[in-house]
């Protein structure tokens, strides 16, 4: 696997794990990222510290008919620490409008001996079908690094390029104990197929 900050996408994401892991924000956005704690005491979060050392994100859908595609994804710092801030820069083009309809369906799993094995959906989070993503996504206030380069983070997605410089998050708590977690993401509107994406994370 290659270091983080080397990695290059070539097929796509996320707006959507920037979706999904943008993918850990579909707890309406109080799971954790920018959420701030109610207090000035950040001790309360950090229950454990993990690092995302590695990842390997691939395409795991028909090139040939997706319509999301991202040509570069960066996070950094390599390695990831959680608690704590990540920076994410990429450019993506969508090939058609999206107003609504956006469907997604996320298999999240994680290694047990040499085998994945599926999480189950719990409030919202791990394997669990969203079938109107744009409602999930309402509610989400766009940071302003995302509304200054003009990329949308909720419906309606227009069709076009979009190129995110740089975005900085930050994460309140470890939310994934140390393992190794693959997420699967296969995004749709109606019946015209956007794209499947694939990442396995090794978190320490």
């Amino acid at each position: 696997m290659r270091s983080i900050t080397d990695i290059a996408v070539q097929s796509c994401l996320t707006l959507t794990f920037i979706l999904a892991v943008k993918g850990m924000v579909f707890d309406h956005q109080r799971l954790l990222f920018n959420a701030r704690p109610q207090s000035d005491s950040h001790d309360q979060y950090k229950v454990v510290e993990v690092r995302l050392s590695e990842y390997r994100f691939e395409n795991c859908g028909d090139v040939s008919r997706e319509n999301f595609i991202v040509t570069n994804l960066v996070f950094s710092p390599d390695p990831l620490v959680f608690p704590g801030e990540f920076n994410v820069s990429f450019q993506a083009e969508l090939k058609i409008d999206v107003p609504n309809n956006l469907k997604a369906q996320v298999q999240l799993s994680k290694r047990v001996g040499s085998q994945d094995v599926p999480l189950p959906c719990v409030a919202n989070i791990g394997s669990c079908v969203y079938d109107d993503l744009c409602s999930i996504l309402s509610g989400v206030v766009c940071p302003r690094e995302f509304v200054t380069a003009g990329v949308p983070c909720k419906c309606p997605f227009k069709a076009g390029t979009y190129n995110l410089p740089v975005a900085t998050f930050r994460v309140y708590a470890a939310f994934l104990l140390p393992g190794v977690y693959t997420f699967v993401v296969n995004l749709t509107h109606g019946d015209i197929y956007l794209g499947c994406y694939k990442l396995v994370a090794t978190f320490a």
